[in-house]
């Protein structure tokens, strides 16, 4: 199964999103990551994770913050890691997404990236 992960959402990313990957990996066997995120706001905290070979690090030039308006994050950040942990679903890379960051625009990015469910 492949999962992106959206590696800058969140209270304590990146290092709370990669303990959370390095725990998944270890209980599921068949499990794979693309983990999105700016390599400045990465930083080392994804040494836990990087060599594994079913990891891989997708690096996205923005970030979208608590802050961001929905409207904006949508128009204005298509290079941040959240777009791009929702666009590898489109594209049928991944099965599934994982993001602890901003809901609103999260929400707006996968309703207009992925449509609704008819």
């Amino acid at each position: 199964m492949k999962i992106a992960v959206d590696g800058i959402g969140g209270d304590f990313a990146s290092y709370d999103v990669v303990q959370g990957i390095a725990l998944a990996l270890e209980e599921i066997p068949d499990l794979e990551i693309v983990l999105t995120g700016n390599k400045a706001s990465l930083g080392n905290e994804i040494a836990p994770i990087e060599n594994r070979s079913c990891t891989e690090i997708l690096p996205t030039e923005q970030v979208i913050t608590m802050h961001d308006k929905s409207r904006d994050a949508l128009l204005k950040k298509k290079q941040s890691s959240m777009h791009k942990t929702i666009e590898l679903v489109k594209d049928d890379y991944e099965k599934g997404i994982v993001t602890a960051g901003n809901t609103g625009s999260y929400m707006a990015i996968s309703i207009f990236t992925l449509c609704r469910i008819k």
